[in-house]
């Protein structure tokens, strides 16, 4: 079974008796197809996320080697940057501070309100 399309173009580029046939074969001979990498994704990629095989380690304990002048994990054994070291020491410290201080706060207003109670 054959399909023809008439095409009927607009009289300026035209005249009426001249009209043109497009055929389905000849449309898909004008497709062009996009090239498509059969490889995997992932090697297109700059940086990749690899979990790590054994679960993430947060450093809290950690041994200073003066010899190797190295802070390294008690846990892990990784190599630790100092200075990172110490300021998530520092951070973890305030925050604790931070939170004495408003339960202290909550606990004063708590005995007020006991007092108002009695």
């Amino acid at each position: 079974m054959k399909l023809a399309i008439r095409l009927q173009l607009p009289l300026a580029f035209a005249s009426k008796e001249r009209s043109m046939e497009i055929k389905p074969e000849d449309e898909l001979s004008n497709i062009v197809l996009f090239p498509v990498k059969e490889d995997d994704p992932r090697n297109q990629v700059n940086f990749l996320y690899e979990p790590s095989e054994r679960p993430y380690c947060h450093h809290a304990s950690v041994r200073v080697d003066e010899k190797e002048r190295q802070v390294r994990c008690k846990i892990c054994g990784a190599v630790v940057e100092p200075f990172d070291w110490m300021l998530s020491v520092a951070k973890r410290e305030t925050r604790l501070a931070d939170d004495v201080r408003l339960l202290r706060q909550e606990e004063q207003e708590r005995r007020k309100n006991i007092e108002k109670l009695i």
